[in-house]
Parts: C-alpha cells; sequence; structure tokens
C-alpha cells in the first residue's frame, strides 16, 4: 500500500510539475497588423496546358484567393522591374534598352555609365543594363509567350477587393518606367479605366491605400565590392579598393539597380519626386520606401539611413515615415568537404526562426531597437511593413511544402509581431514562387510534390503549407483591434526545447545558420486577439515540440469566456502529429476541437498536441442564455457556430426592433444558394439553423459561404466554411 501511495504522490507531483502555466504580457500591447499576400508572378496561366486560369474575376481563381483570407492583397500587375502594369508579361527588351539610354541623356546622366568602356563591352547603357539583368533572371528566354501570359484587369481585382473588404497595395515601378508613365496609368484608372478583359464598369477607381516606392530588389542585384574610404559618399569612386571583384578584371563592374541608382541618396531624391507626384492623385495612400540595410555592402550597409536623410522633407507628411522590406527566412546551400549538403534535421528546424531571428533583424536594420534609435536621431515617426515573406531552403528542400514549413512561417510571424512598429505582414506569394495553391503549374515544386486531389474544402486548387502558414493568422485576427503576447513558463524547463544534434557541426565550412548542440528554444509561442470594441476573446498558439504540452491557464492568461479549441496537426501513417508530410489541402490536416469555459472558472487546464497551431475562438456559452436581456441594445450578426461545419450550423442575429428581415447564404461569387428567413420579425434573440442545401434542397458542395442579415437599413455579411 506504501509504494501505491508513494507512486500515486510522484505521478501527482510529475503532473503538476510538467504543467505548463499561461499568462499575458500584460507592458506590451499592440494593434493588430494587416496580414495578407504578395503577388509573386502571373505568368503561369494555362501552364503546360492545364487549363487552369489565374485571373480575378475568374471564379475558381476569386474563390481560391478568398479561402486564403487576405487582409491585404498586392496588385499582381505591379511587379516593380521588368513586367509591364497591365499585361502581367516582360516588358520589351528594346523598351528597356531604350529607357535606360534615355537616362543617360537627362541631367549629369547615369554614374557608372561615364566608364562603362572600362568594364563592359556593351556598346549602349542600356544594352549594358540588359545584359546584366538578364544574366540574373533569364526571364527573356521564356518571353515568347510559351508561358501564357495573361491579361490582368484592373477594373475585375478592383471588384474583388471592393466586394470583399480587402485592401490593396501596388509596388510602383521606379527602374524601367518613367514617373510619367506611371502617373499616366494611375491616372487613367483614376479618371476611366475600362478593361477591355472583363465587364468592368467603367470610372474604376484605384482602389489601393498602400503604396511601395521601389522593391528590395533594389537592394540586391549589386555589383563588385569596395572599401569605401571616408569621408563615405556610398558608391565606388576610382582608385578605391576592390574587395570583391566578381570576374577577376580588377576593375569596378556596377550591378544592375546600382547602375540606376548608385547610392541611398540617389534613390531618395527619385522617391521624393514620386511622393510628390503621388500625394497629388491618391491623397490618402500611405506611401512606403523600399528599405532594408544590407551589411558588408558598402552602398546599402547604412541604406535606411541615408535614404531618410535625403528624402525632401518638403515634400512629405513628417508625421509618419513607412518603410517596406522582404525578409525571406533562409537557410542557405552548404556543403561539406564531401560535397554532402548541410540540412536541418527535425528539431532544426523547428527551432531555426528563434535562432535566426533577433540577428536576421538586426542585420538588416529593420529591429525595434534601430528603428526607436532612428526616430530619436532624424525626429521621424517610422512605421514598418514586411511586403514579402516565407521560409525558404536553397538547395535541397527537405522541408518546403510540408506541414514543417507551415510551423516555421508561423513561428517567424509571432516574433515579427513583437516589433511594435511592424504595421503589415505579407507572405510571398498567391501563386507562382512556393506557391500558396496546391496545383503544381511547373514553377518551384518539388517533383515528388503528391498531386492534388481534391484534398481542401475551401480551394478548387487547394491550399499549400505556405497557404496555412498566413491563413491561421489571417482568420483568427480577422476583426481584432489589439493583441498581447503569451508567455509560457515552468520551473522544470518543460516549455523549452534544447538541440542535442547537429549533423554537420565541425564540418561545414559555415555551420553558424545550423542551431548547434545545447541552443535552447522555446517549444511555445501565441499572442491572444481582442477586439477593443466587442470584447471578443481569441488566440493563436504554436507547440513546436515532438509531444504533447499541458497549458494551465488562470486569471493572469486574461480569458473570461466560453472557448473553443482547434487543435491542428498533419498526422503520419500511425496517427501520430508529425512535420514531414507535405499538405494539399485541409483535408491533410486534422482538426479537434474541445471547448472550454472560461466564464465559470479562470483556471483550466488544456492539453495541446505535438507540431500543432491551436486557435482559440469565443463561442456563445450555453450558462449565459439565462441571464441575457429579452431585447437586445443594438442590430447584429454573430458568428457561425460551428464553423467550419459538417453538416448543420447555428446563424444567430439580434433585433432590437421589430423589422422586415432576410437571412440569405451566398457563395463568393455572390449567387444566392438560399434565403433562410424573409418576414417580418418582432425585436429579440433569433436564430436559425442552415443545414448546407440549396433553395431546392439539394445539398451544397464544401467550400466557404456567405450569410446575410438585412433588417431595415441594417446589413452585416460574415463567412462559414462547409467541411466534407
Amino acid at each position: 500500500m506504501k509504494q501505491y501511495i508513494i507512486g500515486f504522490i510522484i505521478l501527482l507531483f510529475n503532473l503538476l510539475t510538467s504543467q505548463i502555466t499561461v499568462s499575458l504580457d500584460n507592458n506590451n500591447t499592440r494593434e493588430v497588423p494587416l496580414f495578407g499576400l504578395s503577388h509573386s508572378s502571373l505568368r503561369y496561366n494555362d501552364f503546360d496546358d492545364s487549363g487552369i486560369e489565374y485571373d480575378f474575376g475568374e471564379p475558381d481563381f476569386d474563390s481560391a484567393a478568398l479561402c486564403i483570407n487576405p487582409h491585404v492583397l498586392t496588385f499582381p500587375g505591379a511587379t516593380p522591374c521588368y513586367f509591364d502594369w497591365t499585361s502581367g508579361w516582360v516588358l520589351p527588351q528594346e523598351s528597356i534598352r531604350n529607357y535606360v539610354d534615355t537616362l543617360n541623356t537627362i541631367g549629369d546622366g547615369l554614374y557608372y555609365a561615364e566608364s562603362l568602356d572600362d568594364y563592359s563591352e556593351a556598346e549602349t547603357p542600356g544594352a549594358y543594363f540588359f545584359e546584366i539583368s538578364n544574366r540574373d533572371y533569364e526571364w527573356w528566354e521564356n518571353a515568347d509567350g510559351s508561358w501564357n501570359p495573361i491579361n490582368i484587369g484592373l477594373g475585375a481585382f478592383t471588384n474583388f477587393i471592393d466586394t470583399y473588404g480587402i485592401e490593396g497595395t501596388f509596388v510602383l515601378n521606379m527602374l524601367t518606367s518613367s514617373i510619367d508613365t506611371n502617373m499616366s496609368m494611375i491616372r487613367k484608372g483614376l479618371e476611366e479605366w475600362n478593361d477591355a478583359s472583363d465587364d468592368a464598369p467603367p470610372n474604376i477607381q484605384v482602389p489601393f491605400k498602400y503604396v511601395e516606392l521601389g522593391n528590395e530588389f533594389y537592394l540586391r542585384g549589386g555589383g563588385d565590392k569596395w572599401e569605401d574610404e571616408e569621408p563615405r559618399n556610398y558608391k565606388y569612386n576610382a582608385g578605391e579598393t576592390l574587395v570583391k571583384d566578381k570576374d577577376e578584371d580588377g576593375k569596378f563592374d556596377p550591378g544592375r539597380f546600382e547602375f540606376i541608382y548608385p547610392t541611398p541618396q540617389s534613390f531618395a531624391e527619385e522617391c521624393s519626386k514620386y511622393i510628390d507626384s503621388l500625394s497629388t492623385i491618391l491623397p490618402n495612400a500611405k506611401i512606403a520606401i523600399s528599405s532594408k540595410n544590407k551589411p558588408g555592402d558598402p552602398r546599402s550597409d547604412d541604406w535606411t539611413r541615408q535614404v531618410l536623410l535625403n528624402i525632401n522633407p518638403q515634400l512629405i507628411d513628417l508625421e509618419t515615415i513607412y518603410l517596406s522590406w522582404h525578409e525571406y527566412l533562409r537557410f542557405e546551400e552548404k556543403t561539406d568537404d564531401l560535397g554532402n549538403q548541410d540540412t536541418l534535421n527535425a528539431e532544426q528546424v523547428m527551432a531555426f526562426p528563434q535562432f535566426r531571428h533577433d540577428d536576421m533583424l538586426i542585420d538588416t536594420g529593420m529591429d525595434s531597437t534601430t528603428i526607436t534609435t532612428l526616430e530619436n536621431d532624424l525626429g521621424m515617426k517610422i512605421r514598418i511593413w514586411l511586403t514579402e515573406s516565407a521560409f525558404r531552403e536553397i538547395g535541397e528542400k527537405p522541408w518546403i511544402l510540408k506541414w514543417a514549413q507551415s510551423l516555421v512561417n508561423i513561428q517567424n510571424y509571432s516574433l515579427m509581431l513583437r516589433n511594435p512598429y511592424l504595421e503589415i505582414i505579407m507572405l510571398n506569394a498567391l501563386h507562382g514562387w512556393y506557391s500558396t495553391s496546391a496545383i503544381n503549374h511547373g514553377h518551384q515544386f518539388p517533383d515528388e510534390f503528391p498531386p492534388y486531389d481534391d484534398q481542401d474544402s475551401c480551394s478548387p486548387y487547394g491550399r499549400t503549407a505556405t497557404a496555412f502558414s498566413i491563413y491561421f493568422w489571417n482568420y483568427i485576427s480577422k476583426e481584432m483591434t489589439h493583441m498581447q503576447e503569451l508567455i509560457f513558463e515552468n520551473t522544470n524547463g518543460d516549455h523549452l526545447g534544447v538541440i542535442s544534434e547537429n549533423p554537420f557541426e565541425g564540418e561545414d565550412v559555415d555551420s553558424n545558420q545550423s542551431p548547434d548542440v545545447g541552443y535552447e528554444y522555446s517549444y511555445l509561442l501565441g499572442w491572444k486577439f481582442f477586439n477593443a470594441n466587442e470584447s471578443i476573446q481569441r488566440a493563436l498558439i504554436t507547440n513546436v515540440a515532438d509531444e504533447s504540452k499541458t497549458l494551465q491557464f488562470n486569471d493572469g492568461s486574461g480569458f473570461t469566456t466560453n472557448i473553443r479549441c482547434i487543435a491542428i496537426t498533419s498526422q503520419n501513417e500511425s496517427n501520430l502529429p508529425a512535420i514531414d508530410q507535405y499538405i494539399n489541402g485541409d483535408g491533410d490536416l486534422t482538426y479537434d476541437t474541445t471547448l472550454v469555459d472560461f466564464s465559470t472558472s479562470s483556471d483550466q487546464e488544456i492539453v495541446i498536441p505535438a507540431y500543432s497551431v491551436v486557435l482559440f475562438e469565443e463561442v456563445e456559452s450555453p450558462l449565459k442564455a439565462f441571464s441575457t436581456p429579452t431585447i437586445p441594445g443594438d442590430y447584429k450578426l454573430h458568428l457561425a457556430y460551428p464553423n467550419p461545419f459538417n453538416p448543420i450550423t447555428s446563424l444567430r442575429y439580434d433585433l432590437p426592433e421589430q423589422a422586415q428581415v432576410t437571412l440569405t447564404v451566398y457563395d463568393l461569387m455572390g449567387r444566392e444558394v438560399a434565403q433562410l428567413v424573409n418576414t417580418t420579425q418582432e425585436a429579440g434573440y433569433k436564430s436559425i439553423q442552415w443545414d448546407a442545401t440549396d433553395s431546392f434542397g439539394k445539398p451544397v458542395s464544401a467550400g466557404v459561404y456567405l450569410y446575410q442579415v438585412r433588417a431595415g437599413e441594417f446589413v452585416q455579411t460574415r463567412k462559414m466554411a462547409l467541411l466534407k
């Protein structure tokens, strides 16, 4: 008997000490940023005779985009360097050459063109620029139309984002077209843009509320490196020492972007001109300057400060300066002496975002400490937009497009949110490079990536691990205004992981990008969301441990309502959570739901699975029904419950007075599916169930649907997802 008691005490002690307490960081409350998608490229229409059209206004494409639920979306025709704004296709070679040659005739001309004969056999500046651009990207090898270029209709895009309440942004081409060209296209949109390819009405208004000047490409693609002598001018001068001579000719060769903008100062001067012009026709748009320091590059190692110092303060609203940048979480290709490539093992890839985060941001000057210093030194209020991001493996790709990529990206965004200056987070891309679409259209998908076979309940193209990287953030933060980070603690360190093995430690010529043995990282990251006006509570938590974790909530966690916890995992053939499965849609994921009523007690214990994303959603507590007043104070349409659902969900709405009421279900194209209510109703709390059938009683297909209540002048629309 004594042994049983001792065993029970030990079991109880282990249970208590393994619990991880959850509390809120009450010292830091931040506004919820916009989460969304950048465009990547739209060159893949009907790729390899697939029959798939990536066009806004095409029903399947619109549905696929909506299934990722973006708050903000980049206009795809706004590729900033080599593509036409209206067609999305590569600019003709001659137009690029001619434009660059024209630049050399304006004012002092192109700085590095003066010594062109010293480092190139190109006959003109335009020819040199095209030569180095084509060498780096080789886009023009496909300029014969074999990639089936598509029309990108501004009208269709405008209708799309206006209909679904999505913010629009675009990137201006400051490299291969002039201010006049860009302004004339925007004015055309403001005055009377009518796409020939779609049914857009006249007087389409350019919908963009966010504009990027330039692109991170401007900070890359540099040529040889030199030692910039004091006093620095951030451009190569004859006689300065070369420290990196790519072709080993002993002469300085400029890169494609510094050939046009040799210094951050020259880029700032052009940005000032664009800001001056844009402010006259887009007075309410926020305009961001492409920015990011590049360590070891004499042209851009202090890029952000130099650009801001040279912006004309008389042309901009100094209340807020916006900076945009790209930050890819890259694992670079490295090999050992035998030619074996360094790849991350399972525990390393889960630790990789935390291992790289601080150094990555400090190196690029986008960390909060550096931004604070810039604000104080320059007397400016600064806000930043992360307009392209994703986890990338260069070389072998053992984790890309698998559940591991989702967990890495989600962690990365959780860490990025600690930066209070961040206003926008965008994943790359809607399609193209590491696409969010599971359709393999022939670009950057691994050979072993499985074919799409209707694994997704929402998107007709499916959703990859890339898509879910941003989808969960889009979904859980919708209509939320503020957020606080969750803090996880345990006296025994059960909330922490420690790297136990680094296969290439000591062998790789540069293994500093691999988490070393002994590196400590947090298994758990999370944020609580709330709406300041409606007091709705939500949360997103990731567990990247290979085992489940028990979380102990109490008063310090701040949850006070009835919460539905949805634990999402990818399971292997043994039905265990794992990270090495490719994802084609939510059918490849497992959703486990638990209801926890924090309204009756703040002390709650929740077990979350290994390798999981856990979403907390507030739901109506049945215990509150008895204390509900008989007449609501305001009109309101509530969240469907359950949502997602199969096959029945409840739709609730509040009427503060008698009204003629309609409750209608629509598909994502705005077509009526079923009308559930059409009558005059007295004031009160109303509820009706929808059994996923249309007006003729036929079952509808899985996907996202809109439900809309109209009562007098009140109209509100929400989304719900049917799973099958």
